[in-house]
């Protein structure tokens, strides 16, 4: 093996399995059942809310997270809005506070769910491109998206993310299907266990069960 090949090796993240379980602001302990072993858990570590030009509210995790030792663990940030201006420097402080959530909760992965509205996905690319440079090629980088989100000419197309995961439920009226137009919208899938009946492609190699 060269130097240079074992630098890129070690340096490569390392992928979630193929099965992930979302956990949400509740408790997560032995008596909410056991985790397979080709299963991970991707837990919100904390919610950052922006309210017009104001500096983020940051609310960390406080439910108790008790999972199997050796389980694959992905931290997800939740970013909420009211009014916000989306200015240069919330977007800032937002890739400071998110780039650091990795080393603080002791994960090798993290997600970042934030439905951005039309005129925040300038502020997104920027704020995704400030995250990635901050974590280095080390963390996987992971996104959710809206189904809406992956049409062929998708918004999301040259963002420095391991993964996109759109999400099949709560979609109200709006029933989109799987296959998705956008090519990296097609690997992963996000479900809920009170919304079945979404029929995933064979393309689709990990799923997210909101739970």
């Amino acid at each position: 093996m060269t130097p240079l090949l074992a630098l890129l090796l070690a340096s490569a993240p390392t992928a979630p399995p193929p099965k992930m379980n979302w956990y949400w602001y509740r408790i997560v302990g032995a008596s909410q059942g056991t985790i397979a072993r080709d299963t991970g858990a991707a837990f919100v570590a904390a919610s950052l809310y922006l309210n017009q030009s104001a500096p983020a509210v940051v609310n960390h995790r406080r439910e108790p997270l008790v999972l199997p030792r050796g389980t694959y663990r992905m931290a997800v940030v939740r970013i909420e809005h009211r009014d916000a201006k989306f200015t240069t420097a919330q977007r800032e402080q937002l890739a400071s506070i998110i780039a650091e959530v990795p080393a603080v909760t002791h994960t090798q992965a993290l997600q970042i769910d934030f439905d951005a509205p039309q005129s925040a996905w300038p502020f997104y690319k920027a704020l995704l491109h400030d995250v990635r440079r901050a974590l280095g090629p080390g963390v996987f980088l992971s996104i959710t998206a809206l189904a809406s989100w992956c049409t062929t000419q998708s918004w999301m197309a040259g963002l420095p993310v391991d993964e996109i995961v759109p999400m099949f439920f709560r979609m109200g009226r709006t029933r989109i299907e799987p296959p998705l137009a956008f090519p990296a919208c097609q690997s992963s899938a996000g479900i809920s266990l009170d919304e079945p009946g979404v029929r995933l492609p064979s393309s689709v190699r990990r799923i997210y069960t909101f739970r």
